[in-house]
């Protein structure tokens, strides 16, 4: 194999029902330049491994890494502390063991994209989700158009399985300082800030994957327990902290996503309550509650 355009990393741990459907969506990809992918498996105790060796053995594109001990244990990001340093490619693709790509040419649409736009970071893509079962159509965007941090972070605009970045952009210091954080949190957000901080971001209305949530998964573990708004409120200080003050507009759209949430009517709500609570959110960031019901309304 030539030296590869593209690397695609893939983290996984206990994902034995999922991390084929991921690995056969990145190998189906069509494509005009060579590709590896490079796959860390975080100590997983059930079959994972096993399954992902078969594809090593099948295919040379696929290898495997697994690290002495789990690394996410620690606080850091597998992707980070094991991947990114062996990562050949250009370009930096991610794919998380419970996700799977369903468009062939993903790969090819941002490869190229980024070929012809020098000035940009990275880009990303629509996606839907899986729950139960049942893939839930999302509304991101009908149209491309340059991207904002704080929709990436706050509206789940963007998802690590639909990223595309230029390899440099993870690989400096204000990166490294963020995993040393002590609030830090998750890490894609610093990957996504690192993006922002470097060009610009394009997001492409072409939808290219699923992202499931799973019990196995991290984020859907977060949700489904309810952890508190304090840790991500933590994780979003420590970027600010890292990348600068900018990042302060991010946090105060992350407030105004909890009241709008908190402004739903029910749970003995009464209207007059839900009222005031979406005035409040309005009151602290009018711009992007515009941007929310843009989207939610179908019109951005």
């Amino acid at each position: 194999m030539n030296t590869p355009l593209v690397t695609v990393i893939v983290t996984t741990y206990n994902q034995q029902d999922f991390i084929a459907d991921c690995l056969n969506g990145i190998l189906s990809q069509q494509t005009d330049f060579d590709f590896e992918v490079l796959v860390g498996n975080d100590c997983s105790t059930d079959r994972t491994a096993e399954i992902v060796t078969n594809y090593t053995v099948k295919n040379q594109k696929v290898k495997l890494y697994t690290p002495a001990e789990n690394i996410v244990s620690t606080g850091q990001a597998i992707s980070h502390s094991l991947l990114l340093p062996m990562a050949k490619g250009k370009y930096i693709a991610f794919c998380e063991g419970d996700d799977y790509w369903t468009n062939p040419t993903k790969l090819q649409i941002q490869v190229d994209f980024l070929e012809r736009n020098t000035g940009y970071s990275a880009c990303y893509h629509d996606y839907d989700s899986l729950s139960d079962g049942c893939i839930n159509a999302l509304k991101h965007g009908k149209r491309d158009c340059d991207a904002r941090l704080s929709d990436v972070v706050n509206l789940m605009h963007c998802q690590l399985s639909t990223l595309m970045v230029r390899r440099e952009c993870l690989l400096n210091d204000k990166v490294d300082a963020y995993f040393q954080h002590p609030t830090h949190c998750y890490g894609d957000v610093n990957y996504y800030a690192s993006c922002f901080a470097c060009g610009n971001v394009r997001y492409l209305a072409h939808k290219c994957s699923i992202y499931r949530l799973s019990f196995n998964s991290q984020t859907a573990n977060d949700n489904k327990l309810k952890i508190a708004d304090e840790k991500h409120i933590g994780g979003l200080k420590a970027l600010a902290d890292v990348y600068g003050h900018e990042i302060q507009a991010v946090i105060r759209d992350y407030k105004c996503c909890q009241l709008l949430g908190k402004s739903s009517v029910g749970n003995n709500k009464s209207i007059l309550r839900a009222i005031a609570l979406k005035f409040k959110a309005i009151m602290m960031s009018p711009t992007f509650v515009w941007r929310i019901y843009m989207v939610k309304w179908g019109l951005k």
